[in-house]
């Protein structure tokens, strides 16, 4: 199961996919819990530092426009 375009789900498929998660976490032990805990939290970490990055480059560049001066 590839997790790649989530965000285009239905909300009913959402819940149908968090349901089957909960299920299969519950048959994992503590070690393998942790483990995609850990995995999830490096995972989260990425995605903050490139939303972050996308949206300073963003301002960046709005500054950039505003103060380049009009050649034509």
């Amino acid at each position: 199961m590839y997790l790649t375009g989530v965000g285009n789900m239905k909300a009913t498929e959402k819940i149908k996919l968090m349901i089957r998660l909960e299920k299969g976490f519950k048959k994992l032990d503590l070690d393998e819990l942790n483990l995609i805990s850990k995995t999830l939290d490096k995972e989260i970490e990425n995605k903050v530092k490139l939303f972050f990055r996308g949206e300073k480059l963003h301002k960046a560049i709005l500054k950039r426009e505003l103060t380049k001066p009009d050649r034509w």
